[in-house]
């Protein structure tokens, strides 16, 4: 199976997005049993995937909801970029 790399990273800034849990094809991917798949301190996760067509996406606290479709035909890396919510004063 090809394993999707996958770093999490804020828009302006380049920083890695810390613990923003991962969807795929709009179900929760989990890590194991009921442990959701979440980017690591680094902002990055990996998982296995079958090959075809497939939409990822990252969701974390104060971050706008981001996904990238891709076609996964062997091993890939992807970069998936957030952008902060702006919160008013």
């Amino acid at each position: 199976m090809p394993t999707l790399n996958v770093r999490v990273m804020e828009k302006w800034s380049g920083r890695p997005v810390p613990n923003a849990k991962i969807t795929l094809n709009g179900v929760q991917v989990m890590s194991y049993g009921d442990v959701p798949l979440i980017s690591d301190n680094v902002g990055e996760t990996s998982m296995e995937l079958t090959t075809g067509s497939a939409k990822v996406c990252a969701v974390a606290r104060d971050y706008e909801t981001a996904c990238q479709t891709l076609n996964v035909v062997a091993n890939t890396s992807i970069n998936i970029i957030m952008t902060p919510i702006v919160r008013a004063l």
